[in-house]
């Protein structure tokens, strides 16, 4: 039984090496060693900076790879035919028992956070603005159940628990969306999506009607919180029809193909919304969502080529967009805000006159100023809970996102 064992290892171990030098010649892989090993030399000695990074490198090999997808879909389907389910840990995160793709997050300090929170707390009691912080939890809100699955640590609702105590003891409010879920009893998968890391259309929408309770209840504000009644909304579902960001690292033959539900109010709006390519009068569909988006196929290239259908509310982007809602007259809020908020800041602004919207990471201003200049009433820091602890890691995509000057 091991002899048996023993070949069909070497046999598969020959076809792979076999496979990879045909993808290799076939896809002209060679002509970029001799500029892979200049770049790996140039970042470790500085020679010159004219020379493209390794990773540079990497992506531009990648991308020229010859049939690269159907080769990421053998090697997922071989992954998840032998089990592996933490193969990609880390590159896109692993896969549990239930067949969503989570992420393995590492114990993090809070302090600059605290002091940057602190520091803008005080900044907008001068200037008479309210402040509120949001915390977006992940797919899974008891990181025992990573350890559980698949016997590895993680830290991020731990990090999230002292961040948020430190908050109450500095005298700063918040929503922490992980005890809705469980006043609520929802399963906090359900919440999002199983090939992707954003939460759903249905979460935006629900995380909504929380801030505008809260808003109501604390802040002086007078919504309509009935317009977030489901039975106010029109509800299009598409079944098997997307791989979102996390599965396209993965692959769909190892995670399977997501479902996407797409959520217009059937009651008239009046809406015009300002970004970085102009201004769009219109319905909250015609100036917010981009249906173009969602076209199914069972094409592999287009599978993984077709942007993320996350990111077809807001399409234009959420970095200094201004959404009005011209049926209301009251109401001015600021969102400083991440991804997740595409689908969120939309559903807000359908209870109030005006949501302001800004991603620090890619914000190059002052925050102060735009504060000063656009004189919200109230400023919402609404961050998915892997944000806090980003500042520790210059290298981090969200580096910037507490930067609160």
């Amino acid at each position: 039984m091991k002899t048996k064992l023993r070949l069909e290892n070497i046999m598969i171990t020959i076809v792979l090496f076999v496979g990879m030098l045909f993808f290799f010649f076939k896809s002209d892989a060679f002509s970029f060693v001799d500029e892979g090993i200049t770049a790996v030399v140039d970042e470790v000695v500085g020679a010159d900076s004219s020379i493209a990074t390794f990773s540079q490198v990497s992506a531009a090999f990648l991308d020229g790879f010859y049939d690269k997808n159907q080769l990421l879909e053998f090697n997922g389907g071989l992954a998840k035919k032998l089990g592996f389910n933490d193969f990609y840990k880390d590159t896109g995160g692993i896969k549990l028992s239930n067949g969503y793709v989570a992420g393995v997050y590492a114990k993090t300090a809070t302090d600059y956070e605290i002091q940057q929170m602190n520091d803008l707390k005080a900044f907008c009691d001068e200037e008479g603005v309210q402040l509120l912080y949001v915390n977006e939890p992940t797919k899974y809100i008891d990181d025992a159940i990573i350890e559980e699955d698949l016997g590895l640590k993680s830290y991020i609702n731990q990090n999230t628990d002292i961040f948020l105590r430190r908050l109450e003891e500095n005298g700063i409010r918040y929503i922490d969306l992980r005890d809705n879920i469980r006043s609520e009893e929802k399963n906090s998968f359900d919440l999002f999506y199983r090939t992707d890391h954003h939460w759903t259309t249905e979460s935006g929408k629900w995380a909504a009607r929380i801030i505008a309770d809260e808003l109501n209840k604390d802040y002086g504000y007078g919504i309509d919180t009935s317009v977030y009644d489901d039975s106010k909304y029109d509800f299009t579902e598409y079944k098997s029809a997307w791989l979102g960001e996390q599965g396209k690292k993965l692959s769909a033959s190892y995670v399977g193909l997501d479902d996407y539900t797409c959520i217009e109010p059937k009651f008239a709006t009046n809406y015009t919304v300002t970004t970085v390519n102009g201004t769009v009068n219109g319905t909250f569909s015609e100036t917010m969502i981009n249906k173009g988006i969602y076209s199914q196929t069972g094409d592999l290239d287009t599978i993984y080529a077709s942007p993320s259908w996350h990111y077809s509310y807001m399409y234009n982007g959420l970095n200094t967009s201004v959404i009005r809602n011209n049926n209301l007259t009251t109401g001015k809020i600021l969102v400083l805000g991440d991804s997740y908020d595409q689908v969120t800041s939309p559903f807000l602004s359908l209870g109030v006159n005006e949501v302001q919207t800004l991603v620090l990471r890619d914000y190059t201003g002052s925050l102060k100023e735009y504060i000063k200049q656009n004189d919200p009433d109230t400023v919402i820091v609404a961050y998915a809970s892997f944000m806090i602890g980003a500042h520790d890691d210059p290298n981090s995509a969200n580096y910037a996102m507490f930067d609160f000057h």
